[in-house]
C-alpha cells in the first residue's frame, strides 16, 4: 500500500538522523574508480545501497527490488537510490547546478509510455558530489520522459529536492583499504574448489 501522506521532510529526517555522511562518502572515495567496469558497476551499486542499511544500523533496510532499493520500516515507505557523480554540484569547484536529470528505470524497450510501474518507490534518494537530496516520486512526474531504453526524470529544478547533506557538511573523509575484486575472486574460487 502506497503511503501518500508521508512528506519529503519525514524521509529527509530519517536519512539525516540515521546516516553519518562522512562515513558514506568515505565509502564512495575508497571505492573510487575501482568498480566502474561494465560488470563491476552492479557490485558498486550493491555496496552503496547496502551501505544505507549498515550505516543506519538497520533503520533503513536494503531490499534490492526493481524500482525499490531501500525500505524505511518506521514510515512504511520505499526509496529508490540514484547515485551520479556530478549530481547537484560540479566536480571541481562544487558549484551548485540548477537542474538535475536522473535515470529512473531501464525499460529494455518494453514500455511504451513514461509511466513508472505501480510499485515503484514513493521516494527517490539522489546522491552526487558530496550532496544528497530526497524527492517524492509523484512530485516530479511531469519531468518524466521515455527514451528508447529508459524512463528518465529530466531537468528537475534543485528546489524540488529536500537536501539531506551538502558539501559543507562533509569534513572527515577517511580512505580505507579496498581489495574487493581480489576478495571476490577468492570467494568464487573457494566455492568452485568444493567441486574438485
Amino acid at each position: 500500500m502506497v503511503n501518500t501522506h508521508i512528506t519529503n521532510t519525514a524521509v529527509q529526517t530519517i536519512f539525516k538522523e540515521s546516516i553519518d555522511w562522512n562515513k558514506f562518502y568515505s565509502v564512495v572515495q575508497t571505492i573510487g574508480n575501482n568498480l566502474n567496469g561494465h560488470k563491476e558497476r552492479f557490485d558498486k551499486s550493491d555496496i552503496l545501497e547496502l551501505s544505507m542499511e549498515v550505516l543506519s544500523s538497520r533503520r533503513i533496510l536494503y531490499i534490492n527490488e526493481e524500482g525499490r532499493d531501500l525500505f524505511i520500516p518506521e514510515l512504511n515507505v520505499f526509496c529508490e537510490m540514484k547515485y551520479q557523480k556530478d549530481l547537484f554540484y560540479t566536480s571541481k569547484r562544487l558549484d551548485l547546478r540548477d537542474k538535475h536529470s536522473l535515470t529512473l528505470i531501464n525499460t529494455q524497450g518494453e514500455r511504451d509510455s513514461a509511466e513508472l510501474p505501480n510499485d515503484y518507490a514513493e521516494f527517490i534518494i539522489a546522491l552526487g558530489n558530496l550532496a544528497v537530496g530526497i524527492v517524492k516520486t509523484s512530485e516530479v512526474k511531469h519531468f518524466f520522459k521515455k527514451t528508447k531504453t529508459q524512463i528518465i526524470a529530466e531537468k528537475i529544478p534543485t528546489s524540488f529536492f529536500s537536501m539531506v547533506c551538502i558539501p559543507q557538511d562533509i569534513d572527515n573523509i577517511q580512505i580505507k583499504k579496498f581489495a574487493y575484486l581480489n576478495d571476490k575472486k577468492k570467494l568464487q574460487e573457494e566455492f568452485l574448489n568444493q567441486f574438485l
